[in-house]
């Protein structure tokens, strides 16, 4: 019998789940058991170490400092310390282990590709963002494509953003997508209650976004857009879902944004929840989701989450959103940071109806289905880690 192809994930996570956070378990889960032996290496213990070990895969924690760029120079001593202790204890895991591949979760997340050189494994880089041009952001490339045997990029917006050089994309750089299963990371749970929640009724027009609460999220349009709608329009209300991310100041964004709802009047029309893991009930309430950001979105897990729920979504055009939004059919796009172009999209959604909204969901439901089903996605990344030993 073919010995099993063993394969860690690192990911030097934080203490908030986010959109990485649940990818990593839905591809490390979604492996055949019977051709891969998976492991995973996170920095820290998550709510997810439970759905980790219910699915036989071992956890271990090994401290990784989350790399961010910055031009601080004692955060760069920092990194480099703690980042090759790090690495060191990588090594020791994998040739403990024995693995044969190692799959770094994030473009900054280098210290399982550089431990998998020091060992000899093969190495993976999953790239989730696109970075600002500039010097920082081409040093991070060509680092990645030095180290890695393949890079893998969540959409195409991501791959032509962060590494096409005259049109063309290196060999090396692979695009696979990401893909929904709600079910397995407990986004489904408790659907049919949102509603109640926020005492509305179901001829209540509800307006809604998911996200964390950072500016590139793009909250702030949200509301500006949300005002333009108001306006015209009696019967809606409208919910900002999400928390603030920690540090560095970035809380003080989830103030700014109350304090613009107040100064606009919507007080009384918009509901701030939190932190919310029951996205599924969301978005089955949901007449209309937005997605405003002002900056490319790599991917856009919860435009593909609306779909799936449904709901007809209105986005910014820009990263790997278009990519998942049929323009015209299952949703509009409007270019990012434009509120009054958000609004016009909106109202043109309104204008269609219930019976219009309720088609548009119906055929984004089906375009994801397809398009990102969980068996084509999973089989490809089967394909290239057995495609490296070969």
């Amino acid at each position: 019998m073919q010995a099993k192809i063993k394969i860690l994930f690192t990911y030097a996570n934080t203490s908030e789940l986010g959109g990485a956070d649940f990818c990593l378990h839905k591809l490390a889960t979604a492996l055949d058991p019977k051709r891969f032996d998976v492991h995973v290496a996170l920095s820290r213990s998550c709510d997810l170490d439970v759905r980790y070990a219910q699915a036989g895969i071992q956890v271990h924690h090994i401290p990784m400092p989350r790399l961010q760029v910055t031009k601080n120079p004692l955060r760069l001593v920092y990194y480099a310390l703690f980042g090759f202790r790090a690495v060191i204890l990588l090594v020791r895991l994998l040739r403990e282990l024995d693995i044969d591949i190692v799959h770094g979760n994030d473009l900054l997340d280098f210290y399982g590709p550089i431990a998998a050189r020091l060992k000899g494994a093969k190495a993976i880089q999953h790239v989730r963002m696109i970075l600002r041009p500039g010097m920082i952001k081409e040093a991070i490339i060509r680092l990645a494509l030095f180290i890695n045997d393949r890079v893998v990029a969540i959409s195409d917006g991501v791959a032509k953003a962060m590494f096409e050089k005259e049109g063309i994309v290196p060999q090396k750089v692979v695009m696979i997508y990401d893909w929904n299963d709600m079910k397995t990371v407990g986004h489904s749970d408790r659907i049919g209650t949102f509603r109640q929640e926020l005492g509305i009724g179901e001829d209540v027009l509800l307006i809604g976004t998911v996200g964390r609460l950072q500016a590139w999220k793009g909250q702030h349009v949200f509301i500006e857009a949300a005002k333009l709608v108001a306006d015209k329009v009696g019967n809606v209300f409208f919910t900002i879902c999400g928390s603030p991310v920690a540090g560095r100041g970035r809380e003080a964004y989830a103030l700014q944004l109350r304090a613009l709802a107040n100064n606009l009047g919507l007080a009384n029309k918009m509901r701030f929840t939190g932190y919310r893991t029951d996205i599924a009930n969301l978005m089955t309430a949901f007449d209309i989701f937005v997605h405003s950001a002002v900056e490319p979105e790599p991917f856009g897990l919860v435009v593909m989450e609306a779909s799936e729920c449904g709901t007809p979504v209105v986005a910014a055009r820009a990263g790997g959103v278009p990519e998942i939004v049929l323009e015209g059919e299952s949703g509009f796009l409007h270019n990012p940071g434009d509120s009054v172009a958000l609004a016009n999209c909106i109202h043109e959604m309104i204008r269609m109806g219930s019976d219009g909204r309720k088609k548009m969901g119906q055929k984004g439901k089906e375009y994801v289905m397809e398009k990102f089903a969980r068996e084509g996605l999973a089989a490809r990344f089967e394909a290239l880690y057995a495609s490296l030993l070969v």
